[in-house]
């Protein structure tokens, strides 16, 4: 019933956003009583927490598949990148992205699951250590600040590309461009061996 109730809440908070997505809306999309869905989730916060746990399992596999493949960790790390560019941008008004930021927003307004966002920044920044780390530990990478500040760097960049896209359009920012910067930078702090 967990499964069920996830997939019939996404679309509400893809249309409706976070804010306005409530209890009442779940039950009647998943076709259930507001009781039997209270038993399985207490607040509309734990449906969407459940929701983004899914889905960054999902991205955090995907980063596996690109570990698993063949080339240097450079030639992984700028697919990656490009898979998240193609991803930004076909972002569009059916993106759970704008009910994320409101979720984050809300939750450090009011200092409700402040835990869970920075499980998953923890989660998210270990993940993509290990994967730089492996381009460390065979020597492929010279990096010339500490793996966690770069890592928290691409993800800061990264986030700001994502919201900047949603509220003013790839266009206006030159999101390629920036994407190819953010390369450009990456590169310049990873100091990759070339093959």
């Amino acid at each position: 019933m967990r499964e069920s109730i996830l997939q019939a809440s996404l679309p509400l908070f893809v249309e409706k956003g976070f804010i306005y997505t409530e209890m009442q809306d779940i039950a009647e999309a998943a076709g259930i009583s507001v009781q039997e869905l209270k038993t399985c989730f207490a607040r509309t916060d734990d449906v969407f927490m459940e929701l983004i746990r899914s889905m960054d399992h999902q991205k955090f596999d995907s980063m596996g598949e690109y570990e698993q493949q063949s080339g240097s960790s450079w030639e992984k790390i700028v697919k990656f990148l490009k898979l998240a560019e193609h991803q930004m941008e076909i972002v569009n008004e059916n993106s759970l992205l704008p009910a994320v930021f409101e979720f984050n927003l809300v939750s450090w307004r009011t200092g409700r699951n402040l835990d869970f966002i920075q499980s998953r920044y923890d989660l998210g920044t270990n993940e993509i250590c290990q994967f730089f780390k492996k381009g460390v530990d065979s020597g492929e990478f010279e990096p010339q600040l500490p793996l966690e500040t770069i890592v928290g760097f691409v993800g800061s960049q990264v986030n700001g590309l994502i919201l900047a896209v949603q509220l003013i359009g790839k266009e206006k920012i030159d999101f390629k461009g920036q994407m190819e910067a953010l390369l450009v930078a990456l590169e310049n702090m990873l100091k990759p061996h070339k093959r």
